[in-house]
């Protein structure tokens, strides 16, 4: 009879654990496709930052070079 009792508990708990992750399987896909959408979002703002820096650096190279060479000018003057 406690055999039994231990058997019918055990599948009432296993049929209770497959219902709760049959419910919960959308909240869990959701979840990752919006963890997916972060990454995807961040890459492209990672991304985005890098050129903006490169961008950056290439200005002031360039005024750089056009300080110098109004540096000379103003020299050889």
């Amino acid at each position: 009879m406690a055999d039994q009792h231990a058997a019918a508990m055990k599948a009432q708990q296993e049929a209770q654990a497959a219902y709760f992750a049959r419910m919960d399987a959308p909240r869990q896909e959701m979840m990752k496709q919006q963890q997916e959408q972060m990454a995807a979002m961040q890459a492209r703002r990672d991304e985005m930052m890098a050129k903006m820096e490169e961008m950056r650096a290439e200005s002031m190279a360039r005024h750089t070079a056009s300080f110098q060479q109004a540096a000379v000018t103003t020299e050889a003057k």
